[in-house]
């Protein structure tokens, strides 16, 4: 007896079920989508069902992606992508592209990512859900931001926008006045990408999307953790934990933790960035969030080796180094697969392209995919090799290198203090010479009998004073003289590292009838840094000063003349230090930066001590340069970005 033959209709029944179970579990159970979309797929085949055969590869695909394997996604998605062109189905086929378009997109091939999305805008018809085109303009902007073409980002952002509000889309117009502020916050505009975000926020409540409105606190947060402003930043992380608890998202709160976990690094408090970083990993180890987990063990390890808990770091840094070597050899295993597939992709669609145009030969296309799959091969065990032992070098010369650059600034910092050292003598034999006579004085009172309550609390005050004074001075050598490379950078005003810098030198300069203009404004001049290594660039650069005048003038010459300034302009602080000395000759001053380059005698200096300026100068985000002509003195400007105090 002839099997009857189901309907349309009876087989919709029978796959639609799974399909829409399928595509309700795709991101918090991956595995159970793909073997959803695989039953759905059998009973298609059973019945030659080619709408259900599609609509299961598109969630089996799904699956794969959601799982992070880019390349099973591709291959179904091309599978489905196949059946949707052979039976003309629009809906379907617009679907395929778009997600065709974001595998290609995370792939970081824009090219052809664009081309997909373009794709599914040309098969736009009359009637269709705007939504789509919302969320497809918001994809290509994302692409064109990835890339670094703002303006092209923007104009499909606004687009997006515009499209959203005038059908009264919450999810689409949020998310494009996001992006929007992101784009605005790589301009450096911070008050208007504030606002968009802040414009965001309630209209992705008002739909109750929650995951969107914890991005948007994200990059609030973010934004103010980037300008230094730590109570805000810190606001804004908790405001997006709070949110992220109500919906369970671990993922967003084990990246919040980490973010706190950054901000107590930056302000010392090693407590909370431990609390932070364990907090952190509790929530990505047992999700599997390993991008996450990585920096925090690595974070956390640190913290437990400096606290002498090598036992503990040892074991951090065993679980950082297993886990890592899983990351690089899934990104490797995944990278080789991706390229297989897009390989097999390519082929997949020369061979549609034969369907359309049959007048096409095939075998010079296969020959040339052979060569291609051979160097691929060559190319793949080259970079598995290499890939082998390249993270190691690196490692091992950068670790080289910060050590041979800290031994060197410690080294020019300690020289500095021996070449001032008749100076600070003299700063501090002052308030002792003052100590000696006072005690004499009073020694007189004493055998003449004449000394008084009052006379004597005067002379213990005087003398109180002046070994303050000396206290302060060997308290400030000490402090300067050690290695500051643990230091934690902090906020300091600018005027008191220059007046730090000064009491070193002041007292040697008089005595070489050297005249010093300072000109310190009243208000602070706060910047960022290692306050002791911008002291170090200063007091280098006064002591510049002094041995270029001493060598145009004799040392009875009362034209001898420094001058240090300080001044704000703008979200800049500028330090200038000026001389009238002998100044730089136009074919060296292009090269007084450069390691061992030096016009002084070799026992004056080695040459590296404006280079340690420039590279000091450097980390705190400034600049230095220099100004001069020969026998004309020299204006060196240093130029820092202001902070708020």
């Amino acid at each position: 007896m002839k099997k009857k033959e189901l309907t349309q209709e009876q087989l919709s029944g029978m796959v639609g079920p799974l399909i829409q179970k399928a595509y309700q579990v795709m991101t918090s159970d991956p595995e159970e989508c793909i073997n959803l979309g695989g039953q759905a797929l059998k009973i298609a085949k059973q019945h030659n069902f080619a709408f259900g055969m599609a609509y299961a590869y598109v969630h089996i695909g799904l699956g794969h992606y959601h799982q992070g394997e880019l390349a099973g996604a591709m291959e179904n998605y091309k599978k489905a992508e196949t059946i949707f062109l052979a039976t003309n189905n629009i809906h379907g086929l617009r679907t395929v592209y778009n997600n065709i378009g974001i595998v290609y997109d995370d792939w970081q091939d824009c090219d052809k990512a664009l081309q997909y999305y373009q794709m599914n805008l040309d098969l736009q018809q009359e009637g269709d859900d705007p939504k789509v085109k919302c969320n497809i303009l918001i994809n290509i902007g994302i692409i064109h931001y990835d890339s670094g073409d703002y303006q092209a980002a923007r104009q499909c952002f606004q687009a997006a926008l515009d499209l959203s509000r005038s059908i009264g889309s919450a999810y689409s117009e949020s998310n494009a006045l996001h992006q929007l502020g992101k784009i605005l916050l790589k301009e450096n505009d911070f008050e208007a990408a504030l606002s968009l975000f802040r414009q965001a926020i309630p209209i992705a409540e008002q739909d109750n999307l929650t995951s969107r409105v914890i991005c948007i606190l994200g990059s609030i947060a973010n934004a103010y953790h980037q300008h230094r402003d730590y109570p805000l930043a810190i606001n804004y992380y908790s405001l997006a934990k709070e949110k992220a608890t109500t919906i369970n998202d671990k993922q967003s709160l084990s990246l919040i933790a980490l973010k706190f976990a950054g901000i107590y690094r930056e302000t010392g408090d090693l407590a909370q960035q431990k609390t932070n970083l364990e907090l952190c990993l509790s929530l990505a180890l047992p999700e599997q969030y390993r991008a996450v987990a990585v920096i925090a063990l690595m974070e956390l390890a640190k913290i437990y080796e400096s606290e002498g808990n090598y036992q503990k770091a040892l074991e951090l840094y065993w679980h950082y180094q297993d886990l890592n070597n899983y990351l690089t050899d899934k990104s490797r295993n995944n990278y080789i697969q991706q390229l297989r597939v897009q390989m097999q992709v390519a082929e997949k669609e020369r061979e549609m392209e034969l369907i359309r145009c049959t007048n096409q030969t095939l075998e010079k296309q296969s020959k040339l995919i052979t060569r291609q799959k051979n160097k691929l091969e060559k190319a793949e065990k080259a970079l598995i090799k290499w890939n082998q032992t390249l993270e190691t070098r690196v490692h091992d010369e950068i670790k080289k290198r910060q050590l041979q650059e800290q031994i060197v600034i410690q080294k020019s910092k300690l020289e500095s203090l021996g070449s001032l050292a008749a100076g600070i003598a003299h700063e501090i034999n002052q308030p002792l010479g003052m100590i000696n006579i006072g005690i004499q004085n009073l020694f007189n009172k004493l055998n003449a009998g004449t000394v008084t309550k009052e006379y004597t609390a005067e002379k213990a005050r005087y003398f109180a004073e002046n070994i303050d004074r000396i206290r302060k001075i060997i308290d400030h050598i000490r402090v300067f003289s050690r290695d500051q490379q643990s230091e934690t950078p902090e906020k300091t005003d600018a005027r008191e590292i220059i007046t730090d810098a000064l009491s070193m030198l002041q007292a040697q300069c008089k005595e070489h009838n050297i005249s010093i203009d300072i000109d310190l404004p009243d208000q602070p001049m706060p910047v960022f840094g290692n306050k002791y290594r911008l002291e170090q660039v200063i007091l280098n650069l006064l002591a510049n000063a002094k041995d270029a005048v001493e060598e145009k003038y004799d040392s009875y010459d009362d034209t001898k003349r420094i001058a240090i300034r300080i001044y704000r302009t703008k979200q800049k602080i500028c330090i200038e230090v000026e001389d009238n000395g002998s100044g730089i000759s136009t074919e060296n001053i292009d090269r007084i930066f450069e390691p061992f380059f030096t016009t002084k005698s070799e026992s004056m200096g080695t040459g590296l001590g404006l280079a340690i300026c420039y590279g000091i100068i450097h980390d705190m985000d400034g600049t230095i340069s220099c100004r001069s002509d020969k026998n004309s003195g020299t204006v060196m400007t240093i130029e820092l970005p202001a902070c708020i105090l």
